[in-house]
Formats: C-alpha cells, structure tokens, sequence
C-alpha cells in the first residue's frame, strides 16, 4: 500500500487501482491479483503484532477487555467514572478493589501528556506514537462499553474511515463460507506487520478476481480497491480493529 501512496500526488485522498486481470488457474498459482503488500520475515498468530507495529507500552486491548470484564461483571470492582473515558488529555479506565475488605488496590490503565499508567506504576516518557496509540484503544474502548459504563454516547477522537467491526466481521464471514466465488490471501491476512488486513476477492463470472476485503498501511487504509491516506491516530484505529477481528476469528484462517 505504502508503495503505491507513495507516488501518487499529495493532493489525491483516494487512490483507486485496478487488479490485474487472471483467470482462475493463474490466481491459484499465485497472490498477484491482490498486492497490498505481505510481511513474510516473521510468521505471526492472527491478532498478533510485530516490532515495527505503533504499540503501547502499558497495555494492549486484550488488557482493556479483560479491565470492562472486572468493571461490568459482579465482581466487587469499584469503577472510577470521574478519571474513566474523560475524552481528555488525561484519561483511562481505573478502577478499584478492596484488600481484605479495607484498602483500595489500584487497578486499570491510563494515558497522560508524554505517559501511561499501569495500575499504580506510570511509564514516563513515551512518545507521541505510543500515546496516541495508547490514547486510541482507551478511545475504542470507552466508545464500545459507553452504555454499560453508563457514559452520554462517547465519541471517540480518531476512527479507522475506509471499515468498522461490523464490515470486518462480514468479511470473515464470506470467507469462512468456503465458497468457490470468494478467494482468501492469507499471506496478506492477520500478518501483524505494518501492511495487514482481512483480504479476499471475488471472481467475476467465475474467472476474473475483484478486490474486496479491507487493510492498514503506514498512513494508508483500504478497503475493496481504494486506498485513502489517513492521519496517524485513524491508522492505529485501523490497526486496532482488524488485531481483534483477527484474534476473535482466529479459526476462521488458521
């Protein structure tokens, strides 16, 4: 994806390409009809990241869902609604439990201006990728508990604009179908680099494949044949998504 951004003019926000032309023996023998770009030095599980992927350093969005268990199950977790989903330069989702019935533990994860926290221990000094990072699962998440942590419809600061879950989900879904019109690249699927998504194609009267499916480059999204050249904190939105699309349908593409 990046590749192909790269050349065009600044000015362009859109980029459409077209696929090459197979017929379905020549795109059994290859991925060519679909190059979005494959990271093939390190085999990653789906819903993984490698090293050059923008991370934060307190927490993953697993760490979030496992902190919405604790604070929506009846667990004797006290929520901290005040310092939680703030949409502000301080935020996080804190909460509490008691030792013994007597003191408060710290739990929950936050970000702030240059840091991020991890229960009671702060990580000073993170960089602006890793606190927009951090800034944008907090964001996701928040925005995806904001009825039952009883917030008025939080909007999060950055969104992924070329899929949502629901065109992700839809995705696995035709996929796992198993039909002969739809064709999976795995090489180019969950990889966890800095070029992943959910990629397939469909085949035109059985014969020429039409790009579908849905992907993140470094400053780039796709979806189906267009790519669109996004800001720093969408692509991490992006990244964010097809991670857990990937992990929640591992079985789909192992």
């Amino acid at each position: 994806i990046a590749g192909i951004v790269s050349g065009a003019i600044l000015i362009v926000i859109v980029l459409p390409f077209t696929l090459k032309s197979q017929s379905r023996n020549e795109l059994n023998k290859s991925n060519e009809g679909l190059d979005v770009g494959t990271d093939t030095e390190t085999e990653n599980r789906p819903g993984e990241i490698t090293a050059d992927v923008p991370s934060c350093p307190c927490f993953t969005m697993q760490d979030l869902d496992h902190a919405m268990n604790d604070i929506t199950g009846d667990s004797g977790f006290t929520f901290h609604e005040e310092s939680s989903c703030t949409g502000e330069t301080v935020t996080g989702i804190h909460y509490s439990y008691l030792e013994n019935g007597e003191y408060p533990v710290a739990m929950g994860y936050g970000v702030g201006e240059s840091s991020c926290q991890e229960g009671d221990a702060i990580h000073p000094d993170i960089s602006l990728t890793e606190e927009t990072t951090c800034r944008v699962l907090i964001d996701t998440k928040c925005a995806e508990n904001d009825i039952a942590l009883n917030l008025d419809s939080y909007t999060p600061a950055f969104t992924c604009p070329c899929f949502d879950g629901d065109d992700l989900d839809g995705a696995f879904k035709n996929i796992s179908k198993g039909d002969s019109e739809y064709v999976f690249y795995p090489d180019q699927s969950c990889t966890g680099g800095v070029n992943t998504g959910v990629q397939y194609s469909f085949m035109v009267n059985g014969e020429y494949p039409a790009a579908m499916g849905y992907g993140v480059s470094e400053s780039t999204c796709q979806q189906g044949d267009a790519l669109r050249r996004i800001e720093l904190g969408e692509e991490i939105a992006c990244r964010s998504l097809i991670q857990a699309k990937c992990s929640e349908h591992a079985n789909v593409i192992s």
